[in-house]
């Protein structure tokens, strides 16, 4: 529970210093009387800094003046002064990450801060390589996207800014919260429950009467910390309050990390929290239908106690709690009153969804899924119930500093209420879906209402009428929030962005993407400077809503699809879901061209023919599309078709043949050249088990000349066709469920098989008799052969991965370091290296002769795939920084876009020194591409 800084914070401190720097440049670049950065007192960045400074890894010599210039300081004036201070801190920041680079490469990783060699040596004993991308990826060049943190393993539910602005709290499934500074991004503090009071919680929980075995076997089977639903700070700095789903309220002091007290609350899930103004009262509503009253302990400076478990309190169900000390807190949490009336009508009802304080702390107010508002005077216990809405009320808020509150109801409609009387005053009715949130403005002028109509509406509060809509989001909006004076709002979303905009004219001023799954959560700095979002990816993303946009020219406006790269080693490709192909030069990793292909569907994926001349890019609608790898010009192969859609299409590696796979499981071979269909493998509404799959077929492959197909399906089977004439060579039985994918070897005499049935099937492609049978704990999802083919790997339905011996079917490794799905494999083209591609937004490479993990790079986005090349010159450094983001697809066979080459010429991950000049490091050597759920392109050196 103490200071905690996760190595893959420490690189993110490095990355976020280089963006600084070059943010600066951004300002000083500006014209004359513009202000990037305002002065305002809640700016974060004045907070002090707690964690390890930026010289336990190297600071850029343009830091100071970059930090100065974030707290408002000038940092020049108009004319050639501003030129020159450009051009200065350019080259500075060009030699600084020209040092670091070199570092990197002589086994100085920026994850390693010793200041001797032997404890670098020591590090690098427990810890692999970290991989160094060609250049910094975070979007922190004057772009309101300001850092993102991560480090939790669940999806975020909470987020939360202290008082003094300093710290972002987060609350997760994980079940821990998290202390971040919001000065650079540090996690510097995780506040998770200890494992024996966990145990001795368990063992006296209720439930474990019911349950086989004894209190103790029950507790040493325990899992975790129940998952956190909700999270509170107390005003006056001192403690923090989180709820979970088991009822549970703790408080822990923020400053130290210590547990102060942990009570059981509610007997069942605990929904709501909410703080009054004085930060000496809480109020907490849970699923069994009551809402408490708690007083606060107080903050004491100074007092530091170490913490003991009330294992009697443990099997408390009242009031009984789980205590430290203090926590360097004075007093404990009290429960002062419980009411309960929620749910009286419906014995299946009552569960309390939110909670609110009025202004002047008197009134406290409740919404539930019985339909009902009630509203608690805190000093008489009097209480008055709000009738009107006819489906769960999930939210409830107090209009500035006033008795009259708004509710948010899954009947589509708003309601606002007179607190004291129960009165309705108006009824805001527009959105067609069910309502998500409602909250009003600090003077209370203005409400703003989300809905799963994908819109969110602005009301005005003294005729309470509808001021205008706010289209654009692509899925439900969960939450919004308006800044100071109401002048804009944000909201956060499904779709996995949060949209900033102009409440006067309803217009987006930005899409802010960094999350890569539904965001669920927001909360502003005091002034509305900062926005921090949480997401179900497990992130928080800080945005500067006061900077100036940065537009990214070389990311795809969209997930990336898949990477190639040509044999040649000089260009890769990639295609987005934006459905345009990006040709890059993998010395630099520079885009040289950005041309569209797909406009009416998206990609599904990316092949290059064999002698890297051209691309091949398939469309859900129908379309291949045939791209110039030298210019980056389009031409169409098979136009777009009416009816069902494309599910797998597959082009031989001399690009002459396709087959294409329709979700009506329809498979039909073409000719490229002319687009003609060739022949038809099987036939829409045909199941004639004797001829055709009985069953959906999930993919198809072609050999390398085009002449064979291999399709895999539900009906448990794998078929063998001819593609010149369509008939079925020969079925490959044996599996029990259905077959999700397959790969054929480099050679084309095996063919391996992933199941749903937890085994991999490798056959004879000839002859068509199963050699080896692999079994897994998990359906299997992918598989990959090495280029020598005496490797198999295999990813299950988790992020579980399996290294396999060809020869003689033996299990050599379980590669289990991935913290989420794995995405993507692929081997070097020599067969010595692997890497994987993960959601946890990592990319590791491992030794395929053993399994070992070798070297780890880490994004700020789901990794969605990858892919190795050759490359054919040494590295030309440029530091650009870029954005990053969102989801991919995985690779087919891995055969198309790996160059042949000998062992000897493949590169290999190490930490040798380079004597290249400033600019251009490292002979001839292996270059890993991945592609994220962002959209951005990573060129990482494995040396």
């Amino acid at each position: 529970m103490g200071r905690s800084h996760l190595p893959m914070m420490q690189h993110q401190l490095v990355l976020r210093l280089m963006a600084a720097a070059r943010a600066a440049v951004a300002v000083a670049a500006a014209p004359v009387g513009t202000t990037a950065l305002s002065h305002d007192s809640d700016h974060n960045p004045a907070g002090s800094v707690r964690s390890k400074s930026s010289s336990d890894t190297g600071s850029p010599p343009a830091a100071a003046a970059a930090a100065a210039q974030i707290r408002g300081v000038s940092i020049g004036s108009g004319g050639s002064g501003i030129v020159s201070q450009q051009q200065e801190f350019e080259q500075e920041m060009q030699a600084w990450y020209e040092q670091q680079y070199q570092a990197a490469r002589a086994g100085a990783s920026l994850l390693y801060s010793g200041s001797s060699n032997q404890a670098l040596q020591q590090q690098q004993q427990r810890l692999p390589p970290h991989l160094m991308g060609y250049r910094p990826s975070l979007n922190q060049a004057g772009g309101r996207h300001r850092m993102s943190l991560r480090g939790h393993l669940g999806p975020i539910r909470r987020v939360v800014i202290t008082a003094d602005g300093k710290d972002v709290l987060t609350a997760s499934d994980d079940g821990s919260a998290q202390v971040w500074d919001m000065d650079i991004g540090d996690c510097v503090m995780q506040l998770r429950l200890p494992e024996q009071l966990l145990a001795a919680a368990a063992a006296a929980s209720p439930s474990s009467l019911q349950s086989p075995g004894s209190g103790s076997e029950r507790a040493a089977a325990v899992a975790g910390p129940p998952p956190l639903t909700t999270l509170v700070a107390a005003l006056d700095g001192g403690c923090c309050l989180c709820g979970d789903a088991e009822g549970w309220l703790t408080c822990w002091n923020y400053k130290t990390g210590e547990l102060v007290q942990r009570v059981k609350a509610h007997r069942a899930r605990l929904n709501a929290l909410a703080i009054d103004k004085s930060g000496s009262r809480c109020l907490t509503g849970g699923a069994d239908r009551t809402v408490k009253l708690w007083s606060l302990p107080a903050a004491a400076p100074g007092m530091n106690h170490n913490i003991s478990i009330n294992a009697a309190g443990a099997a408390g169900y009242q009031d009984g709690p789980i205590s430290g000390a203090g926590g360097g807190l004075i007093g404990s949490l009290q429960c002062n009153m419980e009411v309960v009336g929620h749910g009286l009508d419906h014995s299946d009802t009552g569960s309390v969804l939110d909670v609110a304080f009025s202004g002047d702390g008197t009134l406290g107010a409740s919404a539930s899924d019985d339909l009902h508002v009630r509203v608690w005077n805190l000093d008489s216990e009097g209480v008055t119930t709000c009738k009107g809405h006819t489906g769960w009320v999930v939210s409830v808020r107090f209009m500035g500093n006033s008795h009259t509150l708004v509710s948010a109801s899954h009947d589509g409609t708003a309601r606002v209420w007179d607190g004291r009387t129960g009165d309705c005053l108006a009824v805001l009715s527009g959105h067609q879906g069910r309502l998500n949130a409602a909250r009003s403005s600090s003077d209370g002028h203005i409400i703003i209402t989300c809905s799963d109509d994908h819109t969110a509406r602005l009301w005005d509060t003294i005729n309470y009428t509808c001021l205008g809509v706010f289209e654009g989001h692509t899925s439900w909006i969960n939450d919004a929030a308006l800044l100071r004076g109401g002048s804009q709002a944000v909201t956060v979303s499904g779709d996995s962005t949060a949209r900033l905009w102009d409440t006067r004219t309803q217009e987006c001023v930005q899409v802010l993407q960094g999350h890569s799954d539904d965001v669920t959560c927001l909360v502003l700095t005091s002034r509305g400077r900062f926005v921090v979002t949480g997401s179900v990816d497990g992130t928080a993303q800080v945005w500067d809503l006061a900077a100036q946009d940065v537009a990214c020219v070389d990311v795809h406006d969209g997930k990336v699809i898949a990477v190639v790269a040509g044999p040649d080693g000089r260009r890769a490709a990639s295609i987005g879901a934006d459905g345009r192909l990006r040709l890059w030069e993998l010395a630099s990793g520079a885009c040289l061209s950005n041309e569209p292909g797909h406009v009416a569907a998206m990609p599904l994926s990316l092949m290059l023919v064999q002698d890297g001349s051209r691309a091949f890019s398939a469309g859900g609608d129908g379309k291949l599309v045939a791209w110039d790898v030298e210019t980056g010009v389009a031409s169409i192969c098979i136009p777009a078709r009416q009816g069902s859609r494309t599910k797998y299409m597959h082009v031989s590696a001399d690009g002459g043949t396709a087959v294409a796979l329709l979700f009506d499981s329809s498979m039909a071979v073409y000719d490229t050249a002319t687009g003609e269909i060739r022949c038809h493998l099987m036939k829409r509404g045909d199941r004639d088990a004797q001829r055709v799959h009985s069953g959906g077929v999930n993919a198809v492959y072609l050999t390398a000349d085009g002449s064979k197909a291999v399709s895999v399906s539900k009906d448990h089977s794998a078929r063998v066709w001819d593609a010149v004439n369509g008939r079925c060579l020969r079925v490959l039985e044996g599996h029990d469920d259905s077959i999700q994918a397959a790969v054929l070897s480099p050679d084309e005499s095996l063919l391996a098989t992933a199941s749903f049935d937890g085994t991999v099937r490798m056959w004879h492609l000839a002859s068509g008799d199963c050699l080896k049978v692999l079994q897994h704990t998990d359906p299997v999802m992918r598989v990959a052969f090495s280029s020598d083919s005496s490797r198999l790997v295999t990813s299950c339905d988790s992020r579980a991965m399996w290294l396999w011996d060809v020869q003689t079917g033996a299990c050599i490794a379980a590669l289990a370091e991935h913290k989420d799905t794995v995405t993507a494999m692929c081997f070097s083209p020599d067969g010595k290296w692997l890497a994987s591609a993960s959601q946890d937004r990592s990319v590791l490479v491992w030794q395929a002769v053993d399994g070992q993990l070798a070297g780890v790079y880490v994004g700020d986005a789901s990794m969605l795939y990858c892919t190795f090349a050759l490359r054919s010159c040494a590295i030309k450094l440029k530091p650009i920084v870029r954005r990053v983001d969102s989801d991919v697809i995985a690779a087919t066979d891995g055969r198309y876009g790996a160059a042949k080459c000998t062992a000897s010429q493949a590169a290999v991950p190490s930490s040798s020194t380079s004597a290249d000049a400033v600019g251009s490091h490292g002979a001839p050597g292996l270059t890993l591409l991945a592609g994220d759920a962002s959209g951005q392109v990573h060129f990482i050196d494995c040396m």
